[in-house]
């Protein structure tokens, strides 16, 4: 039997843009996928839902009650975390039954080349080490600092939840139970740093996580030179320079101008787009 496959991520009204680029470049690099596409989402205005309905086969899904509970619960003890909370629905992945593999991501991803063998893999449980992992150094598991690999209470390997490949066996009502169990407010009382989901995930699946290579999650915003990135499968604009977001750029490409040409890449991967969904109306009309 053919297996099922799903492509997961989040969006809002802030985000729209980015998850109509992310599944676009996926789909124009994974040519082979055939499988589900489903964005998630807690707030989403009327405007943003029509455009995300453009993308063919994609199925916009609400938050499940169960999370938008725990979160508010959360948000009540740490306020702070509310502006950040939408982050946290990609728990909200971990609870999709009948596939075979879930791959999730953000949707401030831009895919360049084909990522089949990341499906091919039998681990059930696949990420890209984080910047600690990167750096030669683990997290905390109460406050999620970096510490050393072999410290009392690390975890390491750390990972990104920017990109992460799903076995089947770990999804369903038990493990996205569990996952919304690690929202409970004592929980965060003595975190340190601005990880929301990222936190979650590693304290659950601390020890279960096989690292895959940083070129499938490269993290943009981690001084990352241009030989790292020329090759890099998958480019993630992490931190607040959205590709999306201009206002952010003229700082961000003086810390990085790495993202000089990944804001290039990412604009010609929309402009791809808009070109396609003129081609589909018939507008298309040559210069």
């Amino acid at each position: 039997m053919k297996p099922r496959h799903c492509l997961a991520t989040v969006t809002s009204d802030a985000f729209a843009i980015g998850t109509i680029v992310m599944v676009h470049s996926f789909r124009r690099h994974n040519p082979w996928f055939d499988g589900d596409v489903i964005a998630f989402y807690d707030a989403l205005g009327s405007q943003m839902a029509a455009l995300l309905s453009r993308i063919d086969g994609l199925r916009l899904v609400p938050v499940s009650p169960a999370f938008h509970d725990r979160v508010a619960g959360l948000i009540a003890a740490r306020p702070e975390l509310a502006s950040r909370c939408a982050r946290f629905a990609s728990i909200e992945a971990f609870g999709l039954n009948g596939y075979d593999r879930v791959m999730f991501c953000d949707s401030d991803l831009l895919f360049r080349a084909d990522v089949s063998d990341l499906f091919e893999r039998r681990e059930p449980f696949v990420a890209v080490g984080d910047s600690a992992w990167q750096e030669g150094l683990g997290r905390d598991r109460t406050s999620f600092d970096k510490v050393a690999r072999d410290a009392s209470g690390a975890i390491s390997p750390s990972f990104n939840a920017g990109l992460m490949l799903i076995d089947g066996a770990l999804a369903g009502s038990k493990v996205h139970g569990a996952l919304l169990d690690g929202l409970e407010p004592s929980l965060w009382s003595a975190v340190v740093t601005p990880h929301t989901d990222q936190i979650v995930f590693n304290r659950h699946f601390a020890g279960q996580v096989s690292i895959a290579g940083p070129d499938y999650n490269r993290l943009l915003m981690h001084d990352v030179s241009f030989g790292e990135a020329r090759d890099a499968r998958v480019l993630h604009f992490n931190g607040a320079a959205k590709p999306w977001a201009w206002h952010h750029h003229p700082q961000a490409v003086r810390r990085s101008p790495v993202l000089i040409e990944a804001y290039r890449q990412w604009h010609a991967s929309y402009l791809d787009w808009l070109a396609a969904q003129h081609l589909a109306a018939g507008e298309w009309v040559a210069a």
